[in-house]
C-alpha cells in the first residue's frame, strides 16, 4: 500500500468519524440540569440508528479500497465525493434517525423535538 493510498485512507477514516462527531454534538450543548440530560438521552435511539448507516457506508467503503486497490485519480474522486456527500447529509440523517425512532419506539424513546418532527412528517405522508 502506497504513501498517498496510506494518507486518503486515513483522511477518509477522520471524516467519517468527524461526521459522526457532528451528528453526536452538532447544535447542541451540554446538559445542565436533570431535565435536560434526561432529553439528550432521549436521543440515544436515534444516534444508534444513524451511527449504523454511517458505519454502514464507512465498511462499504472499506471493502471497495481493498478490491481496488491503490487505485487511480477516478478513485480517489469517487472517494472524496463519498466524504463530501457523508458530511452533506449529517443534518438531513439526523432528522431521519429522529423520526425512525419515533417510529419504532411509538413515541417513548424520542425526545419531544423529535416527535413534533415525526407528527409534521406522518401530516404531510398523509396528504
Amino acid at each position: 500500500m502506497g504513501d498517498s493510498t496510506a494518507r486518503i485512507d486515513a483522511f477518509t477514516d477522520s471524516e467519517f468519524a468527524f461526521a459522526v462527531t457532528l451528528f453526536v454534538i452538532g447544535g447542541s450543548e451540554a446538559p445542565k440540569n436533570l431535565e435536560q440530560l434526561s432529553r439528550a438521552l432521549s436521543d440515544i435511539p436515534a444516534f444508534a440508528f444513524a451511527f449504523a448507516v454511517i458505519a454502514l457506508f464507512w465498511l462499504g467503503h472499506v471493502r471497495w479500497r481493498k478490491l481496488r486497490g491503490s487505485g487511480d485519480r477516478r478513485s480517489l474522486a469517487l472517494t472524496l465525493l463519498l466524504v463530501f456527500l457523508v458530511l452533506i447529509h449529517v443534518q438531513p440523517l439526523r432528522s431521519m434517525a429522529a423520526v425512525t425512532s419515533v417510529g419504532i419506539s411509538g413515541g417513548g424513546l424520542a425526545s419531544e423535538g423529535a416527535y413534533q418532527l415525526f407528527s409534521q412528517f406522518m401530516a404531510a405522508v398523509s396528504l
